[in-house]
């Protein structure tokens, strides 16, 4: 596009895109520029309310202070940034709607369940309110975890062996991770769920799912706390000490952790810490579990960090599934 604005001592062009331009080139186009000029600035402004041109274009104003576009150009910023936000807030209320539907639950068990009154969660799902980031969290975990169906959303992770060549006397070549949802495995007697937890957020996820798949069964959640320290080769005894003192106070925040995330949801379940590799004692717990009662179901629920099922929760969920007796269950 040509333009008669011309730059002076400004390694730009006024033909090239305006969010390429540098300041000195957004106070010349506010000082000299035309209509033409205010126009590109405004098409950049209404594209991103709070980007580098709109915030460039008010400082170049408030610097210089041009007669007749002060006030156009404030306007401009001033309207690109109401009407973004009327956008956003009818997307904030566009999810909230959505988030309810796919809960499968009354708007009245639905604000009760996100802490609030049926009347205030309208409001958000009309606009007219904003809920907070937090109060947002706190409705996508129940839109995901309090659906009837949680159990055909939760992947169930198993391995079985892959061979060399196909047909008899085949030898195993390595594992096939296999997905399949946590629905098909219809749990025989009560539920015994082992969630490793470490506070992270891909546990907390599983913790969460782990009471909504007990939810309406018997059963129990116990969450495991693994202090897993490196070779200790490698460290010195004040170093091994030091790390044991810390593992003692993490433990104990944990086991406070747990106890307020379930509290009011679940009291069927336990908490111990555990010493070595994570997948090593989430197996023993998970097997302890097994030997003492026999005839039920025994399931480790761990979170995932990544979408890739390839990736979830490094190789800690492969080794689980390579080595484990029983169903792991991975949390997107």
């Amino acid at each position: 596009m040509t333009t008669a604005l011309k730059f002076r001592n400004v390694d730009a062009s006024p033909d090239d895109p305006v969010e390429t331009w540098p300041f000195e080139g957004i106070l010349a186009a506010v000082e000299r520029g035309t209509l033409p000029d205010w126009r590109r600035l405004a098409t950049a402004i209404r594209v991103d309310p709070w980007g580098p041109v709109a915030q460039q274009v008010l400082d170049a104003v408030r610097l210089s202070r041009p007669y007749g576009t002060t006030e156009l150009l404030e306007t401009v910023v001033a309207q690109a940034r109401e009407q973004a936000i009327e956008s956003e807030r009818e997307d904030v209320a566009s999810e909230v709607r959505g988030l309810v539907g796919r809960s499968g639950l009354s708007k009245q068990d639905f604000a009760a369940r996100i802490g609030t009154s049926r009347s205030r969660l309208s409001t958000y799902m009309s606009g007219k309110v904003v809920p907070s980031a937090t109060l947002m969290v706190r409705m996508r975990r129940v839109a995901i975890l309090d659906h009837p169906s949680i159990g055909a959303r939760t992947t169930a992770l198993s391995v079985e062996p892959t061979s060399s060549a196909e047909g008899a006397g085949a030898s195993p070549r390595g594992h096939r991770l296999t997905l399949c949802p946590m629905s098909t495995i219809a749990p025989a007697g009560d539920l015994y769920l082992v969630v490793g937890y470490d506070g992270s957020p891909p546990a907390r996820r599983a913790l969460d799912a782990a009471v909504g798949l007990l939810r309406g069964r018997t059963g129990r959640i116990e969450v495991v706390y693994v202090a897993h320290l490196p070779s200790l080769d490698m460290m010195s005894p004040g170093a091994v000490a030091e790390m044991e003192v810390s593992f003692d106070e993490l433990e104990q925040d944990l086991r406070t952790e747990v106890g307020e995330r379930l509290r009011g949801r679940e009291d069927r379940w336990g908490y111990e810490r555990r010493e070595g590799l994570i997948a090593d004692q989430l197996i023993t717990v998970a097997t302890g579990i097994g030997e003492a009662h026999p005839g039920d179901t025994v399931v480790i629920a761990v979170g995932s960090s990544s979408t890739a099922m390839h990736r979830v929760v490094g190789s800690v969920a492969v080794n689980l599934a390579r080595r484990a007796p029983v169903p792991i269950v991975v949390v997107p």
